[in-house]
């Protein structure tokens, strides 16, 4: 096991060669390219982590000014970012960072920058070491909610079958006051699906004996959530300092001195639920992250519920064969426009989630490119509906503008995925579909901005029955039926 350790600030002992450091903003002249606009899209100005395959940047999207972060990896660790990607796209839950965008540097201005990008939302507020540690007397009464909020949403994530590895105090970011904190959990490059072995990493001080192992499981991060919310709280680990060896071997061999020992003022369930999850044998631990909640507030275990869907879309479960239909047809529809819109078209019954399987198609379509060492394709969703075609076609130039803006330009093309359903037959559908294109070229073509929509669209309307367009491919309904 690979090791990189410093003796100062603070910081802990890694294992698979991360340092255990909080991801403070750092000057930008560590990283001489900044600051830089990569793909038209994103101005990278601070350098906030590194790492041995991604380097981790403060960043804005230019198009509305949006702070975000951007995980810039190592073009030959592109599997890493899209597994990363991946886990966020599966994790949606309001204590889960957001991931926004994924994709290849095509261009970077002034400096060259060759990588590939996830993009997440930036989150507000301070590591939970440093925001506990200004706390004062509502310390223990804040790290109670704290923990309470990451373990429901530690929950969710096991629910889906991720193990995320890598909780410590940077990767549970805390915003809010003192009465309303709020946590989000950040950096999942570690996470694994679980039951999966994986290569021992993490931070020595935080991971579970059995991740020192190299058997990871939803139990282990239960053991590195409690030992984050500890240590943030009292100010020392667990386990007292030494080098990675000793603590490696000590987590192996000991149980923690209980919590109300060493802090007798904590609240008395805090403090059991905080030694159950930090005991040394995963069966000695609470059985699930509901289960440590409820040792926590029953009442609360009992109440928890799935995100509000209007704020958050639910993860796709079950939905394989429709998604790989959906993304099918898209490759064969980009493969055939040429320099012209790709468009496919969605149909099925209401309420059978179309939204979440053309979602879900496009996400791997971006990542299965990505994999390929392809640009992935600028994607733009849209649902037929009631207004004006003049309105429509409006509509549409301004998103196709708008995926423009953002993706730079995928040597790929654009591809449209529309909804259709209660559009009428897929004939009729795709005729105005095509007509929606044509006018919303000729929108773009107006704009004076040489970004916009039109320099995207140089061929013909596509799909329908238009004089002179291809019928678009696999337009298919909930049970694949071809439209």
């Amino acid at each position: 096991m690979a090791t990189k350790y410093q003796r100062n600030g603070g910081r802990r002992p890694a294992v698979g060669g991360r340092e255990n450091r909080s991801p403070a903003p750092r000057s930008p002249t560590h990283d001489p390219r900044l600051p830089v606009v990569v793909n038209g899209a994103y101005r990278l100005t601070d350098l906030l982590a590194e790492g041995e395959s991604a380097r981790t940047y403060r960043a804005e999207r230019l198009i509305d000014g949006l702070p975000v972060v951007v995980k810039a990896y190592d073009p030959r660790a592109v599997g890493a970012a899209v597994s990363e990607a991946r886990m966020l796209r599966s994790a949606r839950h309001p204590s889960v960072v957001e991931v926004l965008d994924v994709g290849r540097v095509e261009r970077a201005d002034p400096s060259p920058f060759d990588a590939v990008l996830v993009v997440t939302r930036f989150v507000e507020g301070a590591s939970l070491d440093e925001w506990l540690g200004a706390a004062g007397a509502d310390a223990a009464a804040a790290a109670t909610e704290l923990f309470a909020q990451a373990l429901a949403a530690t929950g969710h994530l096991h629910r889906r079958g991720i193990v995320h590895r890598d909780l410590h105090p940077a990767n549970l970011r805390v915003s809010g006051g003192a009465t309303d904190p709020r946590v989000t959990i950040l950096d999942f490059d570690l996470a694994v699906r679980a039951g999966t072995a994986a290569v021992p990493a993490g931070r020595i001080g935080f991971i579970a004996p059995e991740q020192i192992l190299g058997r990871p499981e939803p139990r282990s991060d239960l053991y590195s959530l409690a030992a984050s919310i500890r240590r943030a709280l009292i100010g020392r680990d667990h386990l007292p300092p030494s080098d990675w060896v000793s603590l490696a071997t000590l987590a192996l061999r000991s149980d923690p001195v209980p919590l109300r020992d060493v802090m007798p003022s904590v609240p008395a369930a805090f403090a059991r639920a905080i030694d159950a999850c930090l005991a040394r044998e995963p069966s000695r631990r609470p059985f699930s992250a509901r289960a440590a909640l409820a040792m926590l507030d029953p009442a609360r275990a009992e109440d928890v519920e799935a995100p509000a869907p209007g704020l958050h879309d639910p993860p796709l479960v079950g939905r394989d064969a429709e998604v790989w239909a959906v993304a099918v047809a898209a490759a064969a529809a980009l493969d055939r426009a040429r320099d012209a819109p790709a468009v496919v078209l969605v149909e099925g019954p209401d309420s059978s989630g179309r939204r979440s399987v053309i979602r879900e198609a496009a996400a791997r379509l971006a990542e299965d490119a990505l994999l390929a060492g392809r640009s992935p394709p600028a994607v733009v969703r849209m649902t037929t509906g009631a207004g004006t075609q003049d309105d429509a076609a409006t509509s549409l130039a301004e998103a196709l503008d708008r995926a423009a803006r953002l993706h730079g330009a995928p040597a790929e093309g654009v591809l449209l995925l529309a909804d259709i359903t209660g559009a009428g037959d897929p004939a009729t559908a795709a005729a105005r579909i095509a007509r929606l294109v044509a006018e919303a070229r000729a929108v773009g073509s107006a704009r004076k901005d040489p970004r916009g929509f039109a320099a995207w669209v140089r061929g013909g309307p596509a799909g329908g029955e238009a004089p002179g367009a291809e019928q678009p491919p696999g337009a298919r309904d909930r049970r694949g039926r071809a439209g």
